[in-house]
């Protein structure tokens, strides 16, 4: 069972290239705005004609870009007062293609083939489209400001991934998608290792721009936590722990089932490529992320224990322990080497504990607190029909970027950080209970194949998402949606036990 043999190499060879090349572009556009639309037709007319020579370029396209540009303006086109994200024309560009293919197929045959409908999901998906109808429906007749229901909808649009990710997403494409997966993955990882070592090392003379850059293409943030060391965060992070869970299955297999050696090449690729990717995790230091991961290695190790085979557990314990720490070696030793700039009087375990276990004083985890009970009482004013997208909530906040613009601490906004509370806001309740429903069966029709490590991974992944998604908006993100979306058409079209 070799990992490296499961990807198409010239895929991943090729798409990485690509991506360190893109990053490239979009430092030199931020430097150069001129040069800015340029890049952004030019990456536009290349996806599309692409996609229309085969989609399955596009849908690659769409999964890199999710897991490299959080929030999508790596490029952007001006229009006015209103900004084009390269997300939204990589959308619109994939979007076109499938029409356009299906068009193109009914002419020639007088049918048309949508994937989608045919799925075993395709109900509960139908289910949540008519909820999210439903509160721009309602969010217009209650007279929500039309710029916040505009922007509070614009990411339900994503959904509409779902015909061309049905459309490729199949067995005998699977190597080439797990490539661009990869390639994306490595290039999260180089981008963030190379701000922190950037960072850490106190390159003067890149610093400035390359917080701007980050901060303006709305890619991350960059935090001194003292002691030389800092917090790259990027929102696209929690695809590093997504893919640590995809990919945490393959240790069991590879080690305790087939029993390979630790030290062949593909074993230790794998070891290097899962610790780099929790290493990720480390350096973002969300407390989300981290207590979602906590919570699913619990469940992992939880399942293990009930095959009643306690030495498996204690082996995949041994390796998630030896994962860990070679994450944390990759941490400290970006940070450290190959000679820190200043004294680290502060040692990177008593960071991390101090992150993660002292919440008081803290402006975001004071200002979610804040929020609770005002989001509370708007809840309880519609808890069964919701009041639609837009609504908005008036609370105290203490994020200093909010208190720029509001001096006496009180904020409106219609985006909230608790994000289970805010589809029930918006949809009501059973807004929420359909989206739960669904994830419960893309999951029940997952654990039929739970024995492919790919699936029962995607699975560990998926719930992991929905943990963090109570604290931190991603499942009405196109970032959650596009793995809502992939994960689904994965366990709706592989129905063997075998990818590959």
């Amino acid at each position: 069972m070799d990992f490296i043999k499961r990807i198409n190499i010239k895929y991943f060879k090729f798409i990485l290239l690509f991506i360190i090349a893109t990053e490239f572009f979009s430092f030199f556009a931020f430097l150069y705005p001129f040069l800015n639309k340029f890049f952004f037709i030019i990456i536009l007319a290349s996806v599309l004609i692409l996609s229309l020579r085969k989609l399955e370029y596009g849908v690659c396209a769409i999964i890199a870009e999710l897991i490299i540009g959080s929030k999508g303006y790596l490029f952007s086109f001006d229009l006015g007062s209103f900004s084009l994200s390269i997300r939204i024309g990589l959308f619109a560009a994939v979007i076109a293609a499938w029409a356009g293919k299906i068009l193109y197929e009914f002419i020639k045959t007088k049918k048309i083939r949508i994937d989608f409908f045919n799925s075993r999901l395709a109900r509960p998906f139908i289910l949540l489209f008519a909820f999210i109808i439903y509160g721009a429906v309602s969010g217009v007749l209650r007279g929500n400001s039309f710029s916040n229901l505009f922007f509070d909808f614009n990411n339900w649009l994503f959904f509409c991934l779902i015909f061309p990710f049905f459309q490729v997403v199949k067995k005998e494409n699977f190597k080439n998608l797990l490539a661009a997966v990869l390639a994306a993955l490595t290039g999260l990882v180089l981008k963030t290792y190379f701000l922190l070592f950037v960072f850490s090392h106190h390159f003067i003379s890149a610093m400035p721009s390359l917080y701007k850059w980050i901060r303006t293409t709305g890619v991350g943030e960059i935090t001194d936590m003292g002691g030389g060391f800092y917090r790259i965060f990027f929102q696209s992070h929690i695809y590093a722990l997504l893919g640590f869970f995809i990919l945490l299955p393959l240790l069991n297999t590879k080690f305790v089932q087939h029993r390979e050696r630790l030290f062949k090449k593909d074993s230790a690729i794998l070891l290097l490529f899962i610790s780099s990717l929790l290493s990720v995790v480390v350096i973002s230091f969300s407390r989300s992320f981290w207590l979602a991961g906590a919570v699913i290695l619990f469940y992992y190790c939880l399942i293990l224990f009930f095959k009643k085979n306690i030495k498996q557990l204690f082996v995949n314990i041994l390796l998630i322990f030896s994962v860990f720490i070679a994450s944390f070696f990759l941490f400290a030793g970006i940070v450290k080497f190959p000679l820190p700039i200043e004294s680290q009087s502060v040692s990177l375990s008593s960071m991390i504990e101090k992150r993660g276990l002292e919440i008081s004083g803290d402006a975001a985890v004071g200002s979610r607190w804040n929020l609770l009970k005002p989001l509370w009482n708007r809840i309880k004013e519609r808890p069964i029909l919701g009041s639609g997208f837009g609504a908005t909530v008036t609370y105290k906040t203490e994020d200093p970027r909010a208190l720029e613009n509001n001096p006496d601490g009180f904020y409106t906004t219609y985006a909230f950080e608790w994000g289970y509370f805010d589809f029930w806001l918006k949809m009501g309740i059973f807004g929420v209970l359909v989206y739960l429903y669904l994830i419960f069966k893309i999951f029940k029709l997952g654990w039929k194949n739970r024995n492919n490590d790919y699936t029962f991974g995607g699975l560990l992944a998926l719930t992991a998402l929905a943990i963090v998604h109570f604290f931190t908006p991603y499942l009405n993100h196109p970032l959650g949606i596009a793995y809502i979306i992939l994960i689904a058409a994965i366990v709706d079209n592989f129905k063997n036990a075998k990818y590959t």
